[in-house]
């Protein structure tokens, strides 16, 4: 019989002003300044007990519990982080037509040592409304909007999830062996941590065709972030696994796309069409050098010849078998054979949203999408493969080799196949598939019953809606329950929802 109590308390203060000044000069020039200061203070405080051996569960009561050596424990903890900001921005306005920005940012973390604790993070960003200018009114019929932008800044970051509490002055931690307390170091002290920081470019381009029947804002965005957090690993014989630190530098870039069209914009008739996408590319710039070949982060060795014994032992190849390619074309089938199959990770990722209106009557529809990218079916595998040994098998066993069935699209189906011969459990293309998709994601039929019928009723408007979310998938992965699960190693699909709606206003 055991009784526990534990309390935590924490308390947040901020405190924050801002000034904010407005200048017309004339009718051309128009000038907006804002300063601002914020502090941000959190302390936490905790405590608990726990006790064990009480005669009853009745009362949970520490009191009540055995005081015999090692029944009781008692810990406190606390922690306190402050966060100190000074910011500003102006900005300047000449005849709507030209635009300029700029602003500045000081920030202090107590997260990190003193004299890395304050960072510096300026941005500037600019843009031109060339459809006010003169030369435009030539294509006004045509282009009745259209505005160029860029910008650049810094930003920073501490991540939480690298830089806790104690990560800068290291950290102890307590305990007793043969009746005598001692402390150890568990986590290294690293004084010389600093903000994380990240350099973004970007241009734009922002266009209204035909009255703004059709609107368009194209982005290219370029982010260089340094002194990217990230542990390293050393050696265990020091006591510690990893080390906290500041290195490699990732860069992110891409190009955004927005598009809306009013199709149709007519007194009964209305349909409204808008679509999104991003490409974008990740790629790691450079890392802290670890001693090996061009730098390599992860290796494994590659075994190419079976001594006399390995031979002996070996399993025959036989009918029902994988046939693996010999890429390389050296005669030997080992890991020299592998070739890339391709990416988990998108390329394109966007989305088509789009309403019709008939007088009351709307059908609306959401879709996503993702392209450029292979789905790999783990659990098929692993289910086909008898790997676990217990699971009841699935229908695609019927289409595996055997005698009887020779032209069966998966290998013969045995138990336990990653003791013996492999022939699913190990990395392939047999489970990888075209993960493009497009998602159903919402369809929803409403009407508003006419204002007539309404009124008599005593009510303002009254709307019917039929919703369905999450209906399926148009895609080549038809294997995948899901193929937004790129790895598919367990998990739940999405459920398939209907939403019946009435609205009601009075």
């Amino acid at each position: 019989h055991s009784t526990s109590a534990s309390y935590g308390r924490t308390l947040d203060q901020t405190y924050n002003a801002v000034l904010n000044y407005n200048y017309q000069i004339n009718k051309d020039h128009y000038l907006d300044a804002m300063a601002g200061f914020e502090y941000y203070d959190s302390y936490y405080k905790g405590f608990s007990a726990s006790g064990s051996g009480a005669p009853s569960d009745a009362f949970g009561d520490l009191e009540y519990t055995s005081d015999d050596k090692g029944k009781r424990s008692i810990d406190s903890s606390h922690s306190r982080q402050r966060i100190m900001s000074f910011f500003g921005r102006v900005n300047y306005d000449y005849q709507s037509k030209y635009l300029l920005s700029f602003v500045l940012r000081r920030d202090g973390y107590s997260k990190l040592a003193k004299d890395n604790r304050w960072g510096v993070f300026p941005g500037v960003s600019t843009g031109w409304v060339f459809s006010k200018e003169k030369f435009a009114s030539e294509w006004a019929d045509i282009i009745s909007f259209g505005k160029l932008r860029a910008s650049f800044g810094l930003n920073g970051n501490v991540n939480k999830d690298f830089v806790g509490n104690y990560t800068v002055q290291g950290a102890y931690a307590g305990s007793k062996y043969n009746g005598n307390a001692y402390f150890l170091l568990n986590n290294l002290p690293n004084p010389y941590l600093k903000w994380e920081k990240s350099r973004t470019f970007e241009i734009g381009l922002d266009l209204g065709f035909l009255a703004n029947r059709i609107n368009a804002n194209l982005t290219y965005y370029n982010r260089l972030t340094s002194d990217k957090y990230a542990n390293i690993t050393i050696p265990s014989t020091s006591g510690v696994s990893s080390f906290t630190s500041n290195n490699g530098k990732f860069q992110n870039q891409g190009f955004e796309f927005e598009l809306a069209f009013k199709v149709i914009d007519s007194k009964d008739w209305k349909w409204n069409l808008n679509w999104n996408g991003a490409l974008n590319k990740n790629k790691v710039v450079a890392l802290p050098d670890n001693g090996l070949e061009r730098n390599r982060q992860n290796a494994f060795q590659v075994y190419t010849k079976l001594t006399a014994n390995q031979k002996a032992n070996s399993l025959r190849i036989q009918p029902g078998d994988v046939k693996w390619k010999d890429v390389n074309g050296d005669g030997i089938i080992d890991n020299y054979d592998m070739v890339k199959v391709g990416n988990t990770v998108p390329k394109w990722t966007g989305g088509i949203n789009t309403s019709v209106t008939w007088k009351d009557l709307t059908l609306s529809a959401r879709f996503d999408y993702a392209l450029g990218f292979k789905a790999v079916d783990w659990k098929t595998m692993w289910i086909m493969s008898c790997a676990q040994g217990t699971y009841n098998t699935i229908a695609e066993t019927h289409d595996t080799w055997s005698p009887e069935n020779p032209g069966a699209q998966y290998p013969t189906y045995v138990w336990a196949d990653q003791l013996g011969k492999r022939n699913y459990c190990r990395q392939s293309s047999m489970f990888a598939y075209n993960g493009n998709y497009l998602s159903f994601r919402e369809i929803a039929l409403s009407y508003n019953l006419p204002s007539n019928w309404v009124r008599k009723a005593g009510l303002g408007s009254v709307m019917l809606s039929v919703t369905g979310q999450n209906l399926g998938y148009l895609t080549e992965a038809k294997h995948l329950f899901s193929p937004e699960k790129t790895d598919n190693n367990g998990g739940y699909p999405l459920p398939r929802t209907v939403i019946l709606g009435v609205n009601v206003s009075f």
